[in-house]
């Protein structure tokens, strides 16, 4: 089932972390990288994450400041994606 990047943001703020933006944009990336690692789903966060960088490289400063991705700084993965 499809979703919107807004329809899977407000799933997400209603603290439904299962939401997954199906849209391949940088921005539906980055979402399902913040969903994932809601979830402690690291792996995932850190493929997401990875798509969305690639897509967009502004991404790369925001991970490195954005508080949802705390649990991810020391994983060496996220180290080297947000260099």
């Amino acid at each position: 089932n499809g979703k919107s990047h807004n329809a899977a943001l407000a799933q997400i703020m209603n603290g439904e972390n299962s939401a997954n933006c199906n849209e391949n944009t940088a921005a539906c990336h980055y979402l399902n990288a913040i969903a994932s690692a809601r979830s402690g789903n690291n792996d995932a966060a850190i493929s997401n994450l990875t798509k969305a960088i690639n897509m967009d490289s502004s991404y790369k400063s925001e991970a490195l400041i954005d508080l949802e991705f705390i649990n991810l700084r020391a994983i060496e993965a996220f180290i080297t994606l947000t260099k």
